[in-house]
């Protein structure tokens, strides 16, 4: 374990992920006896004691009117989290697409619609995918992480760990998931190299005739099918590209 990259787990953590989870320990609680607390989590890290910390369940209700479950961890859980995530970004980022803009520092969905209109189309077909974090293949997805992102299988086993409370995909509220949702659709960027932008698990691609769209969602359904994903039409949208 190394600890500058601990110490800036920790900073991290601050910024994004402050409140306290059911053991009632804050930040605050944390930065008095900071070598304290690093020491835990180091302990904890080194002994593969890993997602044992109580977890509360919250319900939301997301812009689609849809009841979705989020994980509240303790901040002890969250900086493995957050260390588990600064150790795999690096590959990630070398792995992930340019043309991939969600959850990358620096790239908004600005940054999309401005690659959008620089290809200079006159449609965009926007696709969804059906409750995407709830239905990633974990499988699937720790397999990608070890042959083509160069996961170590030590950082794998605590992956998997971290995830592991719930029954199927990634739960919404770990630090990980989306690093981890975002890697987990490389093979399907890759199989659309020209024409296609990404941000999360909205899709997007630049069409010139509108007889395009049907072809094209016949590919990416069958593309989606192999992550075990399938496309939402109810929120299937075509629009003109000047609209972006």
């Amino acid at each position: 374990m190394t600890a500058d990259v601990l110490d800036k787990s920790f900073k991290f953590l601050r910024r994004n992920y402050g409140c306290p989870g059911l053991d009632g320990i804050s930040l605050k609680k944390m930065k008095r006896d900071y070598i304290k607390h690093k020491n835990i989590v180091s302990r904890k890290y080194i002994e593969d004691q890993i997602n044992v910390l109580p977890i509360k369940t919250t319900t939301i209700i997301d812009y689609t009117g849809r009841d979705r479950d989020i994980f509240v961890y303790c901040i002890h859980e969250r900086w493995l989290q957050m260390y588990l995530k600064l150790q795999i970004k690096q590959n990630v980022e070398r792995t992930l697409e340019d043309y991939v803009f969600g959850y990358r520092k620096g790239m908004t969905m600005g940054n999309l619609n401005d690659y959008l209109r620089s290809i200079g189309s006159k449609y965009v077909v926007h696709l969804d995918i059906v409750r995407y974090f709830d239905h990633i293949d974990r499988e699937i997805l720790f397999n990608y992480l070890v042959s083509t992102v160069g996961v170590d299988g030590d950082i794998l086993v605590k992956i998997r760990k971290s995830v592991s409370h719930t029954n199927k995909g990634l739960p919404q509220g770990n630090v990980l998931s989306p690093i981890l949702s975002n890697v987990y659709l490389t093979p399907f960027d890759r199989f659309f190299p020209k024409r296609y932008a990404r941000f999360s698990d909205d899709l997007y691609f630049a069409l010139d005739t509108l007889e395009e769209k049907d072809g094209l969602i016949e590919k990416a359904d069958a593309q989606l099918r192999k992550l075990n994903l399938k496309i939402n039409y109810t929120k299937l949208e075509v629009k003109n590209a000047n609209e972006f």
